[in-house]
């Protein structure tokens, strides 16, 4: 069978110095609680009664469950605008396409037997 070359650990996550080695992309992310509100805030309850939000002590929302979807999507994103970027620069360009005769010919008015300048005389 074949032999794949690559590193003999991962430990730098799959990029040296911002550049892919070639191995799995690894990162970690860590995220700082979102604070409480703590003043207080005009609402409505579930009458629509005006009332008045004020938070007690701590009560941190857990943003992970949102996060996970939003990171990978953002990574994946970033990913694939610098392979696209890259491709751009190496990717030779595209090879002019030919216009047949007919079309070249039914651009030009004289060749048409057509006068170009206006008739607004």
């Amino acid at each position: 069978g074949s032999v794949e070359l690559g590193t003999a650990s991962n430990n730098s996550g799959g990029t040296q110095g911002g550049i892919s080695n070639g191995e799995s992309i690894h990162f970690r992310i860590a995220f700082k609680p979102p604070a409480t509100i703590g003043r207080a805030q005009n609402t409505t309850d579930f009458q629509g009664n005006a009332t008045t939000l004020e938070a007690r002590g701590r009560h941190d929302p857990c943003v992970v469950p949102r996060a996970v979807p939003i990171v990978e999507a953002m990574a994946a994103l970033v990913i694939m605008d610098a392979a696209m970027l890259q491709q751009a620069r190496t990717f030779p360009p595209l090879a002019p396409v030919p216009v047949p005769e007919a079309a070249q010919d039914a651009g030009d008015g004289e060749a048409r037997g057509q006068s170009i300048e206006s008739d607004n005389r």
